[in-house]
């Protein structure tokens, strides 16, 4: 092309003469010296005059020889001017000053020195020089140039011809060269010398602005630009390398943009600066000893497609920061090895490489990082090193010298396929890996590679993600952001790696495979467990306001965790969803494995997954939970021997291997393990140790084995045992809530103590064969066979089943209740030779009858026998010093022959009937109390060796015979009632109790003439006697049930040792003695008056018997003053005896002065004399008595005779004694 151009520049000055005479040469004289350069004064030019249309030379003459006044001349276009053509040599400068230069011909710059610059115009996108062929020669420069105060800069537009950029010429600048615009148009610019680009000037001096060089097409225009050259050396210098002062960076933004296509691939030199750029717009290559050199600061290269290839291609970033923001891709044309071209990195020294576009590097040796200098890798779009599989060979120096860093940032995606990832052999990463939200991908041939150096992750945008083959990652790993940051490989920690985690931050592992090992996770941030298999041994996890996610994100149910050591969590929680739930997957501890869990405070955690506890076998067992409580919720299989020491709620299923066993260790009793509607499954065993406890509701089908005083409690619902229960220190229910029910025959022997707070136990049939046998408050529903003890305590235990066996196989069987109620309920009396002990509690027979033999025994302290059947006591009955003790019997109860009892306190008889049989033996220092309410019959014979305290009623005899019954001592007290029958005059033909030391005496008399008798006047009846002297009288003296003849009364007479009963004359009826104390006065007008119109019968009423009317109170009337008799003799005979006859003087001696009969009835109890007799008619016949039934006559309140259901009896006349409440006075 040069030679063809020369020959052309020939021919045309052969051709001058021939010219056009318009068209002539000129030439730049400079006048002889001129201070004008313009191009305007025309004695500059030779000849004188405008060079308008004129072949125009500056510097030479028209015949190319120097003109030794224009060398170095800076000519000045100072207005627009059109030549035929411009050639400029010798230094000469051609400056368009903002003026148009229109060559209608070839511009040629030639010679060392000789510069065409063209300046702005006034409208950046006007031409500064149009021209139709453009020749920089060898020394020569063209430079577009801008100006200070404005970004504009010189523009050329190439109408035809080339522009051509001969060896050692340079064009360039700032500013733009428009190709041809035309459709068929070639290569249009070439560039065998310097194509460069710099900067604009400043307004301050010293300072250069950023440059831009734009080389593009007309609009039409096809033309394309050989970088190169035809010789392939062309040089694109985009670098002012920094010299001088620059603003406002570290160097002056030069840009290079070539819109235009390239004519070939690049085979020459580019070098891009500090801040300066390339773009080539359209796709292009570098190729066959092609270099671009990336020297400094931050040099970018932009556009289309770089194609890199062949021998001795090389893009270098010596150093700096090298910027591909175009596609890059290195091409392997080699079948094997590589000899094609290498983006080398760091050469001299450290720099950086930057991929903000796609980047292929089909053999990994393509992208070279230097071994000797630091390098850095930033990633910022997808980066391919290595295709295919790997060859042999195919090596890359990811760490450079070990300290390289390689940053892939959000977008970016880094995809290494290599043989090794470092020289030689090895594949280990010693640099440091920053991913901010970007995603690597390593493989390489062996299938493994060491991530030694520094990792560091951070969610800015988007999941940084870590995958392909097995990384073995033994340096630390940093994780930052707001997000989730993946490692998708396989893992395997080596050495001790420090894992840390920010706050905000996420780190998930989802590969096949981790393997933890020594590494140290911390950090406040969340760890999450995804692969399919984590594998961990002895680890600390310090994570205290972090969260270490056992399960990971993916719930599928196909993760496991592997822990052959003692994995121990210090974590604020073990799932990231804060909800502290183990979902769906495995986790297997192994024998020498453990899973300590600590989380704030008393946080818990819940295993919904599946749980392998593998422990070791025979003697030893393996700890494989501590820590945290934690809810049991999916599957926990049990092989070989388990201790969980920490407290765990069981609510899904527990499989315990045969031979094998789980030992819930860590509950005690105040805050024991749960079961709340799981499954405990064996055939294995549950164990737990003495201090702890295992409550709620659910199925234990797994043998029980609890050592010492450990407990199994029911609460909340029904917990059922469907296994054997072989040992267990506490047995029963925890509250009211639970149920225990034991679906196989058990034996209580198998439990230190079955106790029941509240609640039921049921099932299966029990043999009571436990020293502390079945105790506490709540139901029995089982059957029993009670070999030892059942005891209450703390409320009422109900046992409740009719197949009861209430004493056991062998009679040894205890019944207690400790200040409480032991309830017995059944349907068929029991003959019972066991023991029932009431301490300040009660034992209820509800239902039936126990019925206590004679091998048996009950004991009373303070306590209560109940029971709502009638009851035979046969065996032994103590009642303990203190307090009384009670028998509660709703029939009646029997002191059976050959029964003995021993009361060292009061025994108080609460039944609606009591019996002591003939051969009961008493004694002791205690009462024996028949209560009020309650019948105490005395049979014939009888010996009560205690005293008898007498509180209701109480008959001597059985059926209708008398009876004498024998007691050490008698009270009755006012409530009480003495029934005595009399069959006849003889010793034994009536009720007699005999005392052998006191009896004193209150409450009611009740005598019945029963039988053939009639008592005549005389008879008399001892009914009582007291070897140690009697006190007190009958307040009440009832002889209804005996009546006598006319004419005849019944008297009692007190004495010092005795009570007899005579029959005596009844006296004359006084008229008008309403009140019947023997005198007509003021007190029988009241008891007249107060019973006025009342259907009653008033005492000695003689006028209208039945009714109260005035015609008594004219009875009264009429006998006021009148003074009855005081007594009746006793007619042996039917003429008085005189001393009968003066004992009747002496009473109505007594009765004129006023006495009242009253006076003798209290005061003299406690007198040794001998007491005047009383007489039945003198009184009410039924004292007024506390139970307050009245009598319809008197309005006198009548005792009972004798029980609940013995018809009431009242007096034939007379008001209440003195002391008795009289409704109607």
């Amino acid at each position: 092309m040069l030679v063809l151009n020369r020959t052309l520049a020939l021919f045309t000055l052969l051709a001058l003469p021939l010219a056009p005479a318009h068209a002539i040469n000129i030439f730049w004289d400079d006048a002889g010296g001129s201070a004008s350069k313009l191009w305007s004064d025309f004695g500059n030019w030779s000849p004188d005059g405008s060079p308008s249309g004129d072949d125009v030379f500056v510097g030479v003459n028209t015949g190319g020889a120097n003109v030794a006044a224009a060398q170095g001349d800076t000519t000045i276009v100072d207005q627009t001017f059109t030549v035929a053509s411009l050639t400029i040599g010798n230094a000469a400068d051609v400056e368009t000053n903002g003026n148009e230069l229109l060559v209608n011909g070839l511009t040629t710059v030639s010679g060392v020195g000789s510069f065409l610059d063209v300046q702005p115009r006034p409208n950046a996108t006007q031409e500064g020089l149009d021209a139709e062929g453009i020749i920089v020669n060898s020394g020569a420069t063209v430079r577009m140039q801008g100006e200070s105060g404005s970004t504009g800069g010189g523009v050329i537009e190439l109408e035809s011809g080339l522009f051509e950029i001969n060896s050692g010429g340079a064009a360039g600048g700032h500013g733009t060269i428009e190709l041809v615009n035309s459709a068929t148009v070639g290569r249009a610019m070439e560039n065998s010398g310097r194509l460069f680009v710099s900067g604009r000037p400043s307004q301050f001096v010293g300072f250069s602005m950023p440059g831009t060089l734009t080389i593009n097409n007309g609009v039409s225009g096809t033309g394309t630009v050989d970088l190169d050259g035809v010789s392939n050396n062309g040089y694109v210098d985009v670098d002012d390398e920094g010299t001088g002062l620059v603003f406002p960076l570290g160097t002056t933004s030069l840009t290079l943009n070539i819109e235009a296509p390239l004519h070939d691939p690049f085979n020459g030199t580019m070098d891009i600066g500090a801040g300066d750029a390339v773009n080539i717009t359209n796709d292009w290559s570098l190729n066959f000893g092609g270099v671009i050199n990336m020297n400094r600061g931050t040099s970018t290269l932009r556009g289309g497609l770089l194609g890199v290839s062949g021998t001795g291609t090389r893009i270098s970033i010596t150093q700096g920061i090298g910027v591909f923001e175009n596609h890059l891709s290195f091409l392997d044309f080699n079948a094997a090895g590589y000899t094609d071209g290498v983006l080398a990195v760091a050469t001299t020294e450290e720099a950086t490489v930057q991929f903000d576009n796609f980047a292929s590097f089909f053999d990994a040796r393509a992208l070279s990082i230097s071994p000797s200098n630091t390098a850095t890798i930033i990633v910022n779009n997808t980066v391919t090193v290595g295709s295919g599989t790997p060859e042999s060979g195919e090596d890359f120096n990811w760490d450079g010298n070990g300290l390289s860093e390689t940053v892939v940032n959000a977008g970016g995606q880094l995809n290494i396929n290599v043989e090794n990832i470092d020289t030689g052999s090895s594949d280990e990463f010693n640099g440091t890996l920053t991913m901010n939200s970007g995603r690597v991908d390593v493989q390489v041939a062996d299938g493994s590679w060491e991530m030694a150096g520094q990792l560091n992750m951070s969610n800015a945008s988007g999941a940084p993600t870590l995958s392909g083959d097995t990384i073995s990652i033994s340096g630390d790993v940093q994780v930052a952001g707001s997000g989730i940051s993946v490692i998708s490989s396989v893992v395997n920690m080596s050495g001790t790696p420090t894992v840390n985690v920010d706050a905000g931050a996420t780190l998930r592992f989802t590969g096949a495979s981790l393997s933890t090992n020594s590494v140290a996770f911390t950090g406040a941030g969340a760890i999450e467990l995804d692969s399919d298999t984590t594998t961990f041994g002895t680890l600390t996890v310090d994570m205290p306001s972090g969260s270490f996610d056992l399960d990971g994100f993916t719930i599928d149910g196909g993760d496991r965790l592997l822990l052959g050591g003692i994995l121990t969590l210090n974590v604020g929680a073990i799932d990231s969803n804060t909800d502290n739930t183990f979902n769906d997957d495995e986790i297997e501890i192994g024998g020498s494995g453990r899973l300590n869990v600590n989380l704030p405070g008393t946080d818990s955690w819940v295993m919904d997954g599946l749980l392998d506890l593998n422990g070791l076998g025979g003697g030893f067992t393996s700890f494989h939970l501590d820590g945290a409580d934690v809810e049991l919720r999916g599957t926990v299989d049990v092989t070989g021997n388990s201790s969980l020491s920490a407290r765990v709620d069981v609510t899904g299923q527990v499989n315990v291997a045969a031979g094998s066993s789980i030992n819930l260790n860590g509950g005690d009793f105040a805050n024991p393990n749960t079961i709340a509607g799981g499954t405990i499954s064996g055939p294995g065993r549950l164990g737990a140790s003495s201090t702890d406890a295992l409550v709620g509701f659910g199925t234990i089908g797994a043998e029980v084995q609890i050592i010492g005083n450990g407990r199994l409690l029911a609460r909340g619902g029904t917990l059922n045992l469907t296994g054997p229960i072989t040992d267990v220190g506490r047995l029963g229910t925890a509250d009211s809530t639970g149920v225990l029910n034991v679906t196989n025959v058990w034996n209580t022997n198998a439990a230190q103590q079955v106790l029941l707070s509240g609640g039921t136990l049921q099932g299966a049939s029990i043999v009571n064969g436990g020293a502390a046998g079945i105790g506490g408050h709540g139901l029995v529903t089982a059957a029993v066979r009670n070999d030892t003890l059942i005891e209450s305590s703390g409320g009422t235990l109900i046992v409740q089943n009719n197949s009861t066996d209430w004493d056991g196989l062998a009679s040894t069987g205890v019944l207690r209740a400790n200040n409480s109620t032991l309830e017995l309920r059944d349907n068929a009396a029991f003959l019972f030779n066991g023991a029932v002990e009431a301490n300040s509690g009660t034992v209820f027979a509800n239902g039936f009858e126990l019925e206590f033999d004679p091998a048996s025994n009950i004991t009373l302290s303070k306590g209560t026998y109940q029971s709502t059947n009638a009851t035979d006591f046969g065996g032994t009955m103590t009642v303990a010093a203190g307090a009384a003790s009670r028998l509660r019997i709703g029939g009646t109860a029997v002191f059976e022959a050959g029964s003995s009892s021993t009361l060292n306190a009061n025994l108080e008889l609460d039944n609606l009937r009591t019996q002591v049989n003939v051969g009961a033996l008493f004694s002791g220092g205690g009462e024996l109390v028949n209560i009020s309410g309650a019948v105490l019959t005395l049979v014939d014979g009888a010996d009560v060796g205690v005293q008898v305290t007498n509180q209701g009623d109480m008959e001597i005899h059985t059926g209708a015979s008398a009876g004498r019954a024998d007691v050490n001592d008698f009270e009755q007290a006012s409530t009480g009632r003495l029934v005595v029958d009399l069959f006849g005059t003889g010793i034994g033909d009536y009720d007699r109790l005999v005392a052998s030391g006191l009896a004193d005496l209150d409450g009611v008399l009740d005598v019945n003439v029963l039988g053939v008798l009639v008592p005549s006047l005389g008879d008399t009846f001892t009914i009582l006697s007291a070897v140690g002297g009697r006190s007190g009288t009958f307040a009440v003296e009832d002889f209804s049930g005996a009546a006598l003849g006319a004419g005849l009364a019944w008297d009692v007479l007190y004495n010092p040792s005795n009570v007899q009963l005579v029959v005596v004359n009844a006296p004359m009826a006084l008229a008008g003695d309403y009140n019947d104390d023997g005198t007509v006065d003021a007190a029988d007008y009241t008891v007249w008056r107060d019973n006025l119109g009342l259907a009653i019968a008033l005492p000695n009423e003689t006028v209208t018997a039945g009714m109260v009317t005035s015609e008594d109170y004219d009875a009264w009337k009429a006998n006021f003053g009148a003074v009855g008799p005081a007594l009746g003799a006793v007619a042996s005979a039917g003429v008085p005896e005189p001393g009968a006859l003066a004992l009747c003087v002496l009473g109505m001696l007594a009765m004129s002065l006023g006495a009242k009969r009253s006076a003798a009835r209290r005061g003299q109890r406690a007198s040794a004399a001998p007491r005047a007799r009383r007489l039945w008619f003198d009184r009410c016949p039924v004292r007024c008595a506390r139970r307050r039934r009245t009598s319809p006559r008197t309005g006198c309140t009548a005792g009972r005779r004798r029980g609940p259901s013995s018809p009431r009896r009242t007096g034939r006349s007379g008001p209440c004694r003195s002391g008795w409440r009289c409704p109607n006075r």
